[in-house]
């Protein structure tokens, strides 16, 4: 059986409701919904008639019902749309004409039912962490300097050696996401600097460091329960903060971020019994 090199029809099931990932992947007749103004086949049939591939994004988080469904597709070659009452077939595992492929975070597998996971363990990849994949943090950071450059409209940065060898020791706990933020930080920060050097770097790596701290550190639901409520200026004290820890301690920059003038900034700075701008943190006054 040949299948089509067409890419993957992708389900972000992460994003998606029950409803709408049933709609989506097992389609619907005309009123199941409100909205449904017309029947639509679901992304099964789709793959099923044109030979593709349908590829499951974060499949530990498919909802059960959705699991159910799935794994009758996989053994029986039949699914119900919504609002339907009659069964589609897409025939046994010998008929059919397309294929369905998953990703999951490893710690989303225990969402799925054993069943349904041994169905879809029949060829295993492991993608290994960004800290594993050695000259491949360059390759990537010299890919997202030049998507810097295509979105500022400004010529694309280097990096500098040292700056290069920082990127390889660090350990990117965010992976290829944690790096391409970290490269479009120092992208912003080096302004027209033709090369990154590793202070700018690291700078960029503390930048990301700090707003990961800030959000770990935020109170639970509990914890504003057990807690008193912030008063205003308490609140305004943590998001000066937080812009001044997310910039580096760049007075400009967080002022910028918080649509103020950088007064405002120094008058806070003050008031907290500080230099204008010694005890930012190091920053500068760009």
């Amino acid at each position: 059986m040949r299948f089509s090199d067409t890419v993957p029809l992708v389900v972000a099931l992460a994003t998606m409701s029950e409803g709408t990932a049933d709609s989506e992947l097992f389609g619907h007749r005309k009123g199941a919904f409100t909205g449904a103004d017309r029947a639509r086949d679901g992304l099964i049939l789709t793959a099923h008639r044109s030979r593709s591939a349908i590829f499951l994004d974060d499949v530990g988080e498919c909802p059960p019902n959705i699991q159910s469904k799935l794994l009758t597709v996989l053994d029986d070659g039949v699914f119900r749309p919504v609002g339907s009452d009659q069964m589609e077939s897409v025939g046994l595992q010998s008929e059919r004409r397309f294929r369905i492929y998953a990703s999951s975070q490893p710690g989303s597998l225990a969402k799925l039912r054993v069943d349904l996971l041994d169905r879809f363990n029949t060829v295993l990849v492991r993608i290994p962490p960004l800290r594993e994949r050695g000259i491949d943090v360059l390759l990537l950071a010299d890919r997202f300097l030049r998507e810097a450059g295509d979105v500022t409209n400004k010529p694309v940065k280097s990096l500098s050696g040292e700056a290069r060898l920082v990127l390889l020791e660090h350990d990117w706990p965010d992976n290829v996401r944690g790096l391409r933020n970290a490269i479009l930080r120092a992208d912003f920060e080096a302004d027209d600097q033709a090369v990154l050097d590793a202070a700018t770097v690291r700078a960029s790596l503390r930048a990301g460091l700090n707003l990961q701290s800030a959000q770990d550190d935020a109170p639970t639901e509990a914890d504003s329960r057990a807690t008193p409520f912030p008063t205003l200026a308490e609140m305004i004290d943590r998001h000066i903060r937080a812009a001044l820890d997310r910039n580096g301690g760049n007075v400009s920059a967080a002022a910028a971020l918080l649509g103020r003038h950088r007064s405002t900034i120094h008058k806070w700075l003050q008031r907290q019994g500080k230099e204008e701008t010694g005890d930012a943190k190091g920053g500068s006054e760009r």
